[in-house]
């Protein structure tokens, strides 16, 4: 078999396996502890993406002042607890983001 048919291979059993718990299709139904720790996997997952990317800037070294996207971080934290929506989080934090950088940190 060649290379990209066993990527292309993988790809579909890897799809499926994810698919049809989440599709309906199958007739499952999760225990309490069960459906609470599915709640909480994307905190899980997204946390250390989301901690590595604001803190480590540059060569695996922690930036804490002079740090754009610590502060922006900190104003979209802020948005969502207020807002407790998605898109006004990302928005807010972009735009902060974007601000902080160019406006008032004028690298």
């Amino acid at each position: 078999m060649s290379t990209w048919g066993l990527i292309f291979l993988c790809g579909i059993i890897t799809f499926f396996i994810r698919f049809m718990p989440l599709s309906g299709l199958l007739n499952f139904k999760g225990s309490k502890n069960y459906i609470r720790l599915i709640q909480i996997i994307p905190v899980v997952v997204l946390t250390p993406i989301i901690f590595q990317a604001v803190f480590f800037v540059t060569n695996n070294n922690i930036l804490i002042s002079n740090n754009p996207k610590l502060y922006a971080a900190l104003i979209g934290i802020i948005v969502s607890f207020y807002f407790k929506n998605v898109i006004y989080t990302i928005l807010v934090g972009m735009i902060s983001f974007w601000v902080i950088k160019e406006i008032i940190f004028n690298f």
